[in-house]
C-alpha cells in the first residue's frame, strides 16, 4: 500500500513542477523523504533551479510527517533515502540492516527547545513535573542530554508521550507544565504571556544534526547519484548565501506547511546552520582522520544505549562515509 501511495505522490510532484527526466540511466527516480523542517529547504533550491537535473540525478522530494513511518519505509526499502537527525536512524538499526550517512545538511541552533508555563521558573524546576515529549525521537534524545547536564534523569520527571506540536499545545492549554518541542512552537512561546522557553538547542551545539541516510545496498547501487545529490546540495547552499531573499521564497514554497511564508522561513533560519561543501569535508573527515561527525554519532549511540533503545551497537565508521562528498 505504501509503495503505491509513494508512486502516486511522486507522479503528482513531477507533474506539478514540470520536472524533466534526468540524465541518469536509472529508470527509478531517487526519492528523498523528509518531514517539514527549515533545514531541508536547500533541497528545493536544488530541485527548482535544476541543479539535480544538471548534475545527472532525477530527485523526487516527498514529505512524510510520521517519523516512524518515514524510518520504517527507509529501512524496508520502500523509499530510496531520508533526511533526519543522526540519532533517529540509530533506533531502527538491527543486525539485519545496514545504513550509511552520506551528507550532513544542517544543525539545530535554537530550532528545538523546552517550553514551560511561567510557574516553572527554570530548567531545574521541572523536577517532579509532567513533561510532554515524543518518545523515541530526537526530542527524547535531546531532552536526555539536558537532564544529564542538570544532574537529573527521566526518573526525576513524569513523562507524557506526545508529538512535539501536541506537547506544545498541551502546555499552552495548561494540561502539562513542560514540553519538549520545536519551531514554530519555540517562537510562539517567546511571544506568549503565559509560556516561556527554558532552554533551546543553541545551548547544545553539535547535538541535533540532520543527515542524508541510505541503506548500504542503495549506497552501493546508486553511488553516482549520491555524489550528484551532494554536488547539487553544495550549489544550492552557495545560491542561498548569495541570494537569501530569493532562496527563502523557493524554500518556503517547497517545504510548505508552517514555513510557507518566506518571512516565517527567514525567521526559522535563525535557529539552524546549513552545512556547505567545506564544512562537510571537515565534518566527515576520513577513515584515517575521522571528523566531528564520528563523535556525534558515537555520542548518540551511547545515549540511546543508556536509555535501552539500541537494538545493535554499530561503530561510527560503519555509518559515516565521505565517499560521496564532493572533493
Amino acid at each position: 500500500m505504501l509503495s503505491k501511495v509513494m508512486k502516486a505522490a511522486m507522479g503528482v510532484a513531477l507533474l506539478a513542477t514540470g520536472a524533466q527526466f534526468s540524465k541518469s540511466a536509472l529508470a527509478e527516480p531517487f526519492e528523498i523523504v523528509h518531514t517539514t523542517w527549515v533545514g531541508y529547504g536547500p533541497l528545493y533550491i536544488a530541485r527548482d533551479l535544476g541543479y539535480f537535473e544538471e548534475e545527472g540525478v532525477d530527485v523526487v522530494l516527498t514529505k512524510i510527517e510520521d517519523h516512524t513511518l518515514l524510518m520504517t519505509s527507509l529501512m524496508s526499502g520502500q523509499v530510496t533515502s531520508a533526511v533526519s537527525t543522526v540519532d533517529e536512524y540509530l533506533l531502527y538499526l538491527n543486525d539485519n540492516n545496514c545504513l550509511q550517512y552520506t551528507l550532513a545538511l544542517d544543525e539545530s541552533r535554537g530550532g528545538d527547545g523546552v517550553i514551560a508555563s511561567k510557574s516553572i521558573a527554570n530548567f531545574a524546576a521541572i523536577k517532579g513535573q509532567k513533561v510532554a515529549y515524543n518518545e523515541g525521537s530526537v526530542s527524547q534524545f535531546w531532552f536526555s542530554v539536558l537532564l544529564k547536564k542538570a544532574g537529573m534523569s527521566f526518573k526525576d520527571v513524569e513523562s507524557v508521550n506526545m508529538t512535539p506540536d501536541d506537547a506544545a499545545a498541551a502546555v499552552r492549554a495548561g494540561h502539562v507544565p513542560v514540553a519538549v518541542t520545536w519551531e514554530p512552537n519555540i517562537s510562539t512561546a517567546r511571544n506568549s504571556p503565559d509560556v516561556h522557553v527554558l532552554v533551546d538547542s543553541s545551548e547544545t551545539p553539535g547535538i541535533i544534526v540532520d543527515v542524508l541516510g541510505v541503506t548500504c545496498e542503495t549506497a552501493e547501487k546508486r553511488a553516482e547519484e549520491l555524489k550528484a545529490i551532494n554536488r547539487a546540495w553544495n550549489r544550492a547552499i552557495e545560491y542561498q548565501k548569495a541570494n537569501p531573499d530569493e532562496a527563502n521564497k523557493i524554500m518556503a514554497k517547497g517545504v510548505g506547511g508552517w514555513l510557507e511564508n518566506p518571512e516565517d522561513f527567514a525567521a526559522a533560519l535563525e535557529g539552524i546552520r546549513f552545512f556547505d561543501k567545506e564544512y562537510n569535508k571537515n565534518y566527515f573527515g576520513t577513515a584515517d582522520k575521522p571528523g566531528e561527525l564520528h563523535q556525534v554519532v558515537q555520542f548518540a549511540i551511547d545515549t540511546w544505549h543508556e536509555l535501552g533503545r539500541m537494538q545493535t551497537m554499530p561503530k561510527p565508521a560503519d555509518l559515516v562515509t565521505e565517499a560521496y562528498l564532493e572533493p
